[in-house]
């Protein structure tokens, strides 16, 4: 699929996924990476998939994340930004190497990005309820050095 070109960013998700899945997160960081330097070829829901991939590896990192947080909220208000993902597996295996707070955020941040909630649930969280929407033309090409 990625040497005929098809969906590169959508690809280079589901490979991000299936390499976090065999505990290959370097490998899985470097097809974000590269999603995100293509990010404008993708459709909203596709940008959204890659924006929690980055929030997922900065808090494994505890990295700051918040900046990554507005261009989420951002994107998760367009049309066609959300659609079903089945990461419930991925976050589970990950559920150790988070704090409960992030772990927690992360499952309301999927159902967002899966349109199963509204934002309501994530309007709880603090972080979430204080990010600042920024417009994808704004966005600065954050560096993403994992």
């Amino acid at each position: 699929m990625l040497v005929n070109k098809f969906e590169q960013p959508g690809t280079l998700i589901h490979l991000a996924r299936l390499e976090m899945m065999q505990g290959n997160t370097f490998q899985a960081e470097t097809y974000i990476v590269n999603a995100w330097r293509m990010r404008s070829d993708a459709p909203f829901y596709v940008q959204s998939r890659i924006l929690y991939f980055i929030v997922l590896f900065k808090m494994l990192r505890t990295e700051q994340f918040d900046p990554w947080l507005g261009c989420m909220k951002e994107v998760l208000s367009q049309p066609d930004s959300k659609m079903q993902w089945d990461m419930d597996r991925l976050l589970t295996a990950q559920k150790k190497n988070l704090s409960p707070g992030h772990f927690l955020f992360l499952q309301a941040l999927l159902k967002a990005n899966s349109g199963t909630d509204d934002e309501e649930l994530l309007n709880r969280f603090e972080m979430w309820y204080e990010a600042v929407p920024v417009n994808p033309e704004l966005w600065p090409d954050y560096d993403i050095n994992f």
